[in-house]
């Protein structure tokens, strides 16, 4: 983080190198202005005939930045087996977040998707969550809670086990026959 704004005068302008290969790239080293994660140590930066821009660069602080006007790309992979792993993002003591800012969605396209975290896994809609399968939704939990209701996921939408094994009997069609006893010995 920077740690005050230096004057023009504190400002060590002698190091700063910028090469210039043409009016559209630059290489600019040691720039002494702070911005927000200290000097620059380096900045990459190239600008289209439309004045799309980009910069790729690395400031004091180690914070590491690529910005882009369009959209950006990453392939790899082309010549490696069909197990390996081409693409690897990891972060070694912090959190990933991906975000999709305005109308924008994420999407995940694959033969198969694995999430697998060593506690939780938290799915938050402002509206909706559809599960959809071509053949099986799977359910495997010691319990399992549904709209506040607590238990076991079969008789929360089945019934105890001793509706299923009278269901369509005298016994649970008339009320005055040990309905109650019934139900609590299950």
């Amino acid at each position: 983080m920077a740690e005050r704004l230096k004057t023009n005068s504190e400002q060590n302008w002698e190091n700063r190198d910028i090469m210039s290969l043409g009016p559209q790239w630059r290489l600019d080293t040691n720039n002494p202005q702070i911005g927000v994660d200290g000097e620059n140590v380096y900045n990459l930066y190239g600008v289209t005939k439309n004045d799309d821009q980009c910069t790729l660069g690395l400031t004091e602080g180690g914070h590491f930045r690529i910005l882009n006007d369009r959209d950006v790309e990453i392939t790899a992979g082309n010549k490696s087996e069909e197990e390996e792993v081409d693409i690897a993002l990891n972060a070694l003591k912090g959190n990933i977040t991906i975000t999709a800012l305005g109308n924008g969605s994420v999407q995940i396209k694959a033969r198969n998707i694995v999430l697998d975290a060593a506690e939780d896994i938290d799915l938050k809609a402002g509206r909706n969550i559809t599960l959809t399968a071509g053949q099986v939704i799977r359910l495997d939990a010691m319990k399992i809670e549904i709209a506040g209701v607590l238990g076991n996921l079969v008789d929360s939408v089945l019934g105890s086990f001793g509706n299923q094994v009278f269901s369509g009997t005298p016994v649970l069609e008339s009320v005055n026959i040990g309905t109650d006893i019934i139900e609590d010995l299950f």
